[in-house]
């Protein structure tokens, strides 16, 4: 998970979405994809507003840490936000 501290009450986080796209039957596994999403978030956790329209996917080979990816959007001002195509 990757987030921003709060400003006012909102922060900007990161939501994954885990999709199976299949099943490996020779490891015995599910085939995964992650989608990330850039959202705000009050303090409660609810999401505000999504940011990005589009997921951010990683594939699997640049991923050999386990780091998220980093949130490009910021928070401007307490109703507007800033996203990095």
């Amino acid at each position: 998970m990757n987030a921003t501290n709060f400003e006012s009450v909102k922060a900007l986080v990161l939501k994954v979405e885990k999709e199976t796209i299949g099943h490996n039957d020779i490891f015995n596994k599910d085939v995964v994809n992650y989608h990330y999403f850039e959202v705000v978030v009050d303090q409660d956790g609810n999401t505000m507003d999504q940011l990005t329209q589009l997921a951010i996917h990683i594939p699997p080979s640049a991923n050999d840490s386990k780091n998220p990816p980093t949130i490009t959007s910021k928070l401007i001002s307490e109703n507007l936000a800033g996203v990095r195509r």
